[in-house]
C-alpha cells in the first residue's frame, strides 16, 4: 500500500513533519521524512477519516502491544478495528470506538481483567492520538505562510 518516495520529501520538512502533494482534484500523495507515502482520496484509497481511525487504534494497540503480546505469545495473533459516529451536520465525528480481538480464550476473568487494566494503563501513558483525540487540539491553517483565520 504504502510506496517510498524519499525523491518527494520537501527539504524545508520539519523534523517529524509530514508532507502532503496534489495528484490531481481531491486527490494527494501525502509522506513522511523516510520517504514512505499513501495516497489520500481519489478512486480506492484511504479517505482522511479513514487514516484517523487507522491513527487511533494503531496508536492504542501499539502503546499495549507489549502487555497483550506477554500474554499471546510473540507471535500471537491481534485485530483491531475502529469506528466512529459521524455528525454529518458538522462534518466531525463525535466519538470513536476501537475494538482489540486476540486470541485470549486460555485466560480466566480474573487473568482476563488485570490484562484490561494494565492494556488501559499502557494506552493511557502513550497513545498520542487517543490524547489528542479526547482533549483536543488547536488547529492554525496557514496559506503560503500566513494564517488562513
Amino acid at each position: 500500500m504504502s510506496e517510498l518516495h524519499p525523491e518527494l520529501v520537501p527539504a524545508n520538512l520539519p523534523a517529524a513533519g509530514v508532507w502532503a502533494k496534489r495528484l490531481g482534484t481531491r486527490h494527494y500523495l501525502a509522506g513522511n521524512e523516510n520517504g514512505v507515502s499513501v495516497e489520500v482520496g481519489g478512486e480506492g484509497n484511504f479517505t482522511p477519516g479513514e487514516l484517523m481511525k487507522i491513527a487511533l487504534l494503531t496508536c492504542q494497540t501499539l502503546s499495549a502491544d507489549h502487555r497483550i503480546a506477554r500474554e499471546l505469545g510473540q507471535d500471537g495473533q491481534l485485530t483491531a478495528v475502529a469506528t466512529a459516529v459521524k455528525n454529518d451536520a458538522e462534518e466531525r465525528y463525535e466519538s470513536f470506538v476501537v475494538d482489540i480481538d486476540a486470541a485470549l480464550a486460555g485466560l480466566d476473568e480474573n487473568q482476563l481483567a488485570k490484562l484490561r487494566e494494565r492494556v488501559d494503563v499502557a494506552i493511557d501513558r502513550y497513545c498520542t492520538v487517543g490524547h489528542t483525540v479526547e482533549h483536543g487540539a488547536p488547529v492554525t491553517t496557514r496559506l503560503n505562510g500566513t494564517p488562513i483565520a
